[in-house]
């Protein structure tokens, strides 16, 4: 589900505090409009690579929530990009897959 906002929302072209673009109305179209095509595509490299991990650990996004203490909703969330993660919580999220986070940067094409 997507949160909606009038554009008289967002004053002006950018939101002055977290910098969202006033010419979309969708909270994940203003949360890619803060990041550069080059972040763009690297996030959502890394959040393919999240969720083929998940999966290929046998893992739904219940059964790994209920491994980070939180619901399931938040699993759901960062995967499809509605939500980033932050360095904890990828790191977190790792531990709890019991995987290599630099393995997942590699495999993403986010280090060498």
């Amino acid at each position: 589900m997507s949160m909606e906002f009038p554009s008289s929302f967002f004053p002006g072209e950018k939101y002055p505090i977290l910098g969202y673009c006033a010419s979309s109305t969708s909270l994940v179209e203003k949360m890619r409009c803060t990041m550069s095509t080059g972040e763009t595509r690297a996030y959502e490299a890394l959040t393919a690579v999240l969720k083929r991990t998940r999966k290929h650990c046998g893992l739904t996004q219940m059964a790994l929530a209920a491994r980070l203490d939180k619901p399931q909703s938040y699993v759901s969330k960062y995967e499809s990009g509605e939500r980033r993660l932050d360095v904890i919580e990828f790191l977190t999220i790792a531990q709890k897959m019991e995987v290599d986070p630099v393995a997942m940067l590699r495999e993403a094409g986010l280090l060498e």
